[in-house]
């Protein structure tokens, strides 16, 4: 009889536990990554008409002797555009603003920290960083201008209070996107899976972080949940 009593009490735990594994891992909702959300799945600021992230690269090649190493540095007027977010879009806006707004000029020295990434192999090396520009407007005044750096960027972003936002946050801070969100009660937590396959590009396996990311754009904590190797091993190149 102990014994039967035994085994249904620890039924009834394994059972509840499982429920609560479940509830929990219902609480994880899908990201997209966030080249796939669109302006309408941000809520700007009301005075932040439009803003856009652009990309510069440069590149060194080393080559064989005799030869030297080859730069090609930032350059101010190649770029890539990233991404447009808006309430209005760029056309919309008198000539006299998006003549100003084409004519702003990125920061590309060492004090910007948005976005900067890189890698290499067989001799090149491969450089970007980005900037952001925008367009506010408060009724009275229009001002065209970019930001270089996160501290700056934050507060034009506002409270971070939608999905493609928490996503936005992690890529301004160089992190991998997330694969699910569930929303808390002081922002968001994200769940970050991926791997590298080449220890050329950092650490080698595959990853499963848990961020952390405040209301106002901070990254509150990133976790390292998980790690394991790769099975076909990792390449070198």
């Amino acid at each position: 009889m102990k014994r039967n009593t035994l085994i249904l009490t620890l039924s009834f735990f394994l059972l509840v536990a499982c429920v609560s594994v479940k509830e929990d891992s219902s609480n994880w909702l899908p990201l997209k990554p966030l080249a796939d959300y669109s302006s309408k799945d941000f809520k700007l600021r009301e005075d932040l008409q439009y803003l856009e992230v652009r990309e510069y690269t440069e590149s060194i090649r080393s080559l064989p002797a005799p030869y030297r190493t080859v730069k090609k540095p930032f350059n101010a007027n190649e770029y890539k555009i990233l991404y447009k977010i808006y309430q209005k879009p760029l056309a919309s806006f008198g000539n006299d603003i998006v003549k100003r707004f084409k004519a702003l000029k990125p920061n590309l020295t060492k004090t910007t920290d948005i976005k900067r990434s890189g890698g290499g192999a067989l001799g090149l090396v491969i450089r970007n960083l980005s900037n952001l520009f925008y367009i506010l407007n408060n009724g009275n005044k229009v001002e065209v201008g970019s930001k270089s750096r996160i501290s700056e960027v934050l507060p034009l972003l506002g409270e971070i209070d939608r999905p493609a936002e928490a996503q936005m946050v992690l890529w301004l801070h160089n992190k991998h996107e997330g694969k699910s969100y569930r929303k808390v009660s002081n922002g968001y937590e994200v769940l970050i899976e991926y791997e590298n396959a080449v220890i050329n590009f950092g650490e080698c396996g595959w990853f499963r972080y848990r961020a952390h990311i405040g209301r106002h754009g901070k990254i509150l904590e990133y976790k390292l949940l998980k790690k394991r190797k790769l099975k076909g091993g990792c390449a070198v190149i």
